[in-house]
């Protein structure tokens, strides 16, 4: 039986019911990632990586060489989570986890 209300519901009410239980919290706020990936990080950097994850403020990351996923891991992950945050996201990063593809 359906959960009716009894009367006018608002419709962030709605939307909120429908994120929690179809589960994409974290799925809506990770498309501005997706969005904004290769400004952040540059031409060359996007072309050598790939989003593959955003949970709990961790993004995952795919590096297409062992030697971008060292460069990026060991150098350059820091400064872009602070890149990635400075552009106002409605999710913060907490943390870039690189990975080999």
């Amino acid at each position: 039986m359906a959960n009716r209300s009894k009367g006018p519901e608002h419709i962030k009410n709605l939307l909120g019911r429908f994120i929690r239980k179809n589960k994409l919290r974290g799925k809506i706020g990770a498309k501005e990632i997706y969005a904004i990936w290769p400004e952040a990080v540059g031409a060359d950097i996007a072309s050598h990586t790939r989003i593959t994850a955003f949970r709990r403020g961790v993004l995952s990351v795919a590096v297409d060489s062992a030697a971008h996923f060292y460069e990026l891991s060991t150098f350059f992950g820091d400064e872009i989570k602070e890149k990635l945050n400075q552009h106002g996201l409605k999710i913060v990063i907490v943390k870039i986890n690189f990975h080999l593809d």
